[in-house]
């Protein structure tokens, strides 16, 4: 059987009673309708919950300059495959000269 490889932005389980066996639950910031309670904070949370945002960022920035640049050499591509194809006598014609 084929499974296809996710990623979830939480996982939790029953407390008290804790990871048993398998009732870990997966899921995602978009199903949560309610938060009852936060647990631990403080300033150094704070702090690292921001610089993983950060880095999410600048992540995302580099997937997107990287995407852009694929994109931009496709058309390229594209174009002279176009040309070439306008002129199919293109490359004889180089072979007189």
């Amino acid at each position: 059987m084929l499974v296809e490889e996710s990623y979830y932005d939480y996982g939790a389980f029953l407390y008290p009673q804790g990871l048993i066996e398998d009732s870990l639950v997966y899921f995602n910031e978009d199903q949560i309708s309610k938060v009852i309670f936060h647990g631990f904070t403080d300033d150094d949370d704070t702090l690292f919950i921001s610089y993983i945002d950060q880095a999410i960022e600048q992540r995302h920035s580099e997937i997107k300059e990287i995407s852009d640049e694929r994109t931009n050499d496709l058309q390229i591509i594209d174009q002279e495959i176009i040309s070439e194809e306008e002129d199919l006598f293109a490359s004889i014609r180089d072979l007189e000269d």
